[in-house]
């Protein structure tokens, strides 16, 4: 949700954002071409504001919505001053030499950060399709325990400028990084390209 320290740019002016505004209201008021900007320190805070009954309802949409979260076994953990993170159990992702299987990891590192863009299009109030379109992915040492996959916050640059793009053209792209991590040291590095479309 967009606070009233917010502010909206249109031909060249500066509007406040109020706190019981979102940009679809802005849309209506005529205001079709803005640049959304949102402070760093605002949007950690913001997401660091996800309550319980947000991580949950994102877990619900992730088993309801893409049925292989739900043989995974995977469960949304926090929203904390590191990312989401998402934690899946070894047994149901094992292969045959008894590590994690590559696919496993690379849909847990994808998943994680398409519930974090979740998680801020939910925020500021946005309906959108989240779709990945490209990434690349590293498997640095083989996972041999239960994982968390954690993706990073994105910046106020790449949010204001997803929503701006968004709000002229009706569609937009952000890079996000994830990473699995095992007694501290990387596992897994992962880097994707995700679209946002009208829902």
């Amino acid at each position: 949700m967009f606070k009233s320290s917010d502010r909206v740019e249109s031909r060249n002016k500066y509007y406040v954002v109020d706190e019981s505004l979102n940009l679809c209201n802005y849309r209506k008021q005529g205001f079709v071409r803005c640049r959304v900007t949102i402070s760093d320190n605002i949007l950690q805070a913001m997401l660091l504001n996800v309550d319980e009954a947000m991580l949950k309802e994102l877990e619900v949409s992730l088993h309801r919505d893409i049925p292989l979260t739900r043989s995974m076994g995977l469960h949304v953990v926090e929203c904390n001053g590191h990312g989401l993170l998402i934690r899946a159990p070894l047994a149901p992702n094992i292969n045959h030499t008894a590590t994690a299987f590559g696919g496993s990891l690379a849909a847990a590192t994808t998943l994680v950060s398409w519930g974090m863009l979740w998680l801020v299009m939910k925020q500021l109030k946005q309906r959108a399709s989240i779709l990945i379109q490209e990434s690349s992915i590293s498997y640095l040492r083989p996972v041999t325990k239960d994982f968390v996959a954690r993706c990073e916050y994105p910046s106020e640059e790449q949010i204001s400028k997803l929503l701006t793009t968004f709000e002229r053209y009706g569609k937009g792209r952000i890079e996000l990084q994830s990473e699995i991590f095992e007694d501290n040291k990387p596992c897994v590095g992962f880097r994707g390209r995700f679209v946002l479309l009208p829902d």
